[in-house]
Formats: structure tokens, C-alpha cells, sequence
């Protein structure tokens, strides 16, 4: 028997007000950075908010498989600590 699997449209729709934070957060370090220093100046800060970000969806990405799949549910609500 294979695990039920989460709807891609399903998941996109439960991130979208964190997409915008993230992207909203991506151009406030952009308009941050210095004049004629906008990579130098924010490419660190986008960085690190990508990978805080790619962490958090994996995150939630497997956390939606563990809650599709109810005999899971229980068990597993600790691997995965809630970051969004």
C-alpha cells in the first residue's frame, strides 16, 4: 500500500503568505544594500534567507506526506519541528 500523495496546487496554496514574506524580505535586503553595492551589499542577507527558506519548505513538504498518510500522523508529529 503506498502513502497518499499531497496535490502540488494543494501545497503551493498552503505556502503562498510565506512566499510573500520570503520575496517581500528578499527586496527589503535588496533596497537595503548600499547604492552601487546592491549585490556586495545584499547577496549575504538573500542567502541566508534562501536556505532559511528552502529548509522551512522541505520542512513542510514532508510534514503535508506525514499528515496525508494518517497512520503516520501520531508518531511523527516530532520529527519535524514547526518553523513556518
Amino acid at each position: 500500500m503506498s502513502t497518499p500523495q499531497v496535490r502540488p496546487e494543494e501545497f503551493v496554496a498552503s505556502l503562498e503568505q510565506h512566499i510573500q514574506e520570503y520575496l517581500q524580505s528578499v527586496m527589503q535586503a535588496v533596497n537595503q544594500a548600499p547604492d552601487g553595492e546592491w549585490i556586495a551589499g545584499s547577496e549575504e542577507s538573500v542567502r541566508d534567507l534562501s536556505a532559511k527558506f528552502r529548509r522551512q519548505v522541505f520542512e513542510k513538504a514532508i510534514q503535508a506526506r506525514i499528515d496525508a498518510d494518517g497512520s503516520l500522523a501520531i508518531g511523527s508529529q516530532l520529527l519535524i519541528a514547526p518553523s513556518l
